[in-house]
């Protein structure tokens, strides 16, 4: 592999500036996460045993390190060394000042390490017993101490915490009676620390693998009946990787849900919700989460459900009023959203609750009055704010204002208005002038092509005033123009309730897999080819069960079956799979999952 081309060429910096120690990090599933955080631009400190073959598999790993960053200075610079027994205590104190007197604070701490010595129950001796319990679990304890007292000790408090579990935690192993115990301690401790750690900032999760090929069990799996059994167990065929594992897959993150309660599922709430909708009953985040059924949903980005709103704006003229009228002008700007802000109050009560809701909620995409003049939409971001609160404000990750439905020429006239291109810039400077994104929604199925137009020429003049704003597109046909703006993404969902539209109100939606991916082909050819890293997944839940073929049960997990199929049928490692389900995600919305 030659300098400059590994993983890190032309990859998004995902974590750039973040400073990561792992244990166990060189050989197997630690040693592909430490060169995954490499390749993204983290800091990284990794302890082994401290014997010379660890010493020797360390200068392994700084080569391979050397590669990926395309040269040795610059791996010396980011790659340290902290040898030393896990199972000692001091250890991970050892640890964690390594890396806070190299580069002055920790954001991530994965405890890795780990020995298994297969051998029949009543072949296991006490000794042997207590180097896999003090190595496994002991160890996970004084090393996750030590990251837990500098985590919180910083300023600012906080980051993450990652253990490495085993799914013999759950199932168990005939020759693994010593070892499954602890992976299922482990397990625990890392439940126990989101309890107690959350408080201070500090995300706790375990990461749980199934049968990966390493120097734990590559003996094991020489034995070509066992490894056939085990192979016949999964249901892609094959085992495990490291690679499969490297980064932090356990934060897979959705980046577009919809959510209401019982008390907005009437037309004034929504004027789209008749009575008898479909959709007209309270969907919640724990409604979501039960549906979804996947434990690796680490976070979701909500996006605003379309309340209702006057169609005639609030009295003003085209002038910044005087003061006299400020707060005339703030009564009227809240009595005319009083659904959108509603929905904030909405927002507000997840994030300042004391469940799990709040912690999942990692950023919001909230109603934009975009056909407001300049100083009115500035005064209703400021009401949104204030209505917000300071711990839901600051998961604001951007704005939405919907086009389709509406009257020829109507789109143009909105989007090119000087109020609209005025209003983009605020987005562009807003979120400490990191500038919010714009989620933009066009039907070019129902209401054709023209809409796609105007945006493009909205972009181009939002580009020319110098807005730095990131918009997010849902995916449809005609997108070539946009290709070329790094700062456009494009999102994959919203696919089933396309098969009933007045174009084709009866052809139904497939029921299968293969089915949908035929329907589908020509659009995602399209998409992938102008946005090759930018397209993110976005479940589109609960609309998803408008013309979804597998009920409100199964509509959800069909989709995710179909982007999977999708990522299949396009040949994308894992990396670029990554990206699709929550890294572009993270990186549009400038969100960590």
């Amino acid at each position: 592999m030659s300098a400059g081309s590994g993983p890190s060429a032309g990859k998004p910096q995902l974590l750039a500036g973040k400073n990561m120690a792992i244990t166990g990090g060189v050989t197997g599933i630690g040693r592909a996460i430490a060169i995954d955080y490499l390749a993204h631009g983290a800091n990284v400190a990794v302890n082994h045993f401290g014997d010379p073959k660890s010493a020797e598999q360390f200068q392994t790993l700084l080569d391979e390190a050397s590669q990926v960053l395309g040269g040795k200075e610059e791996a010396q610079k980011r790659l340290i060394e902290v040898p030393g027994d896990v199972g000692q205590f001091e250890t991970g104190k050892k640890l964690i000042a390594a890396v806070v007197e190299k580069w002055g604070r920790l954001d991530v701490f994965i405890s890795n390490a780990g020995i298994c010595e297969f051998r029949e129950f009543l072949e296991i001796t006490p000794e042997l017993w207590n180097q896999t319990l003090t190595t496994n679990l002991t160890g996970a304890y004084n090393t996750i101490h030590a990251a837990a007292t500098q985590l919180t000790e910083q300023s600012p408090p906080g980051g993450s915490i990652i253990g490495i579990s085993s799914i013999s935690a759950l199932v168990g192993g005939a020759q693994q009676a010593h070892y499954t115990p602890t992976k299922a301690g482990i397990t625990s401790l890392i439940q126990s620390c989101a309890c107690a750690l959350g408080k201070y900032n500090i995300r706790c999760n375990v990461l749980l693998p199934g049968t990966i090929k390493t120097q734990l069990n590559e003996k094991d799996l020489e034995n070509d009946e066992k490894r056939k059994y085990m192979e016949g167990r999964i249901p892609l065929g094959r085992t495990g990787v490291p690679s499969d594992l490297a980064g932090p897959a356990v934060f897979l993150g959705n980046s577009h849900i919809h959510l209401w309660p019982a008390e907005s599922c009437v037309s004034s709430a929504h004027s789209w919700m008749s009575p008898g909708h479909f959709l007209a009953k309270p969907h919640l985040l724990s409604t979501y989460l039960s549906v979804s059924n996947d434990p690796c949903v680490k976070g979701v980005i909500y996006v605003e459900t379309d309340r209702t709103i006057s169609s005639v704006p609030p009295p003003s003229s085209s002038r910044k009023p005087p003061p006299d009228d400020e707060t005339e002008m703030r009564v009227l700007l809240t009595s005319w959203a009083h659904e959108p802000l509603q929905e904030v109050r909405f927002l507000r009560s997840i994030v300042e609750s004391d469940g799990v809701e709040g912690e999942l909620l990692k950023g919001c995409v909230l109603y934009a009055p975009m056909q407001l003049p300049e100083h009115m939409f500035k005064r209703y971001l400021e009401i949104a704010e204030k209505v917000a609160g300071p711990e839901l404000w600051k998961r604001v990750v951007g704005f939405r204002y919907l086009l389709q439905g509406k009257k020829e020429g109507e789109v143009q006239k909105l989007v090119s208005s000087e109020q609209w291109i005025n209003n983009l810039v605020t987005l562009g400077e807003g979120r400490g002038d990191k500038g919010w994104t714009f989620d933009v929604g066009i039907d070019v199925n129902r209401d054709g092509e023209e809409g796609l137009k105007d945006v493009s020429g909205m972009i181009g003049e939002a580009r020319k005033r110098g807005s730095n704003v990131r918009f997010i597109l849902t995916w449809t046909s005609a997108l070539e123009s946009f290709a070329s703006d790094p700062n456009i993404y494009m999102k994959l969902s919203g696919a089933f309730n396309e098969f009933s539209s007045p174009s084709s109100p009866s052809t139904p939606t497939p029921d299968s897999v293969p089915a949908m991916l035929d329907a589908l082909r020509p659009y995602l050819t399209t998409v992938f080819e102008c946005f090759p890293d930018r397209v993110m997944f976005g479940s589109d839940w609960p609309v998803c069960n408008v013309g979804g073929p597998k009920g409100e049960k199964g509509n959800w997990g069909f989709w995710r079956d179909v982007v999977e199929g999708v990522l299949e049928e396009r040949g994308m490692v894992t990396e670029e799979r990554d990206g699709v389900w929550w890294r572009v995600g993270e990186r549009a919305y400038g969100v960590e999952m």
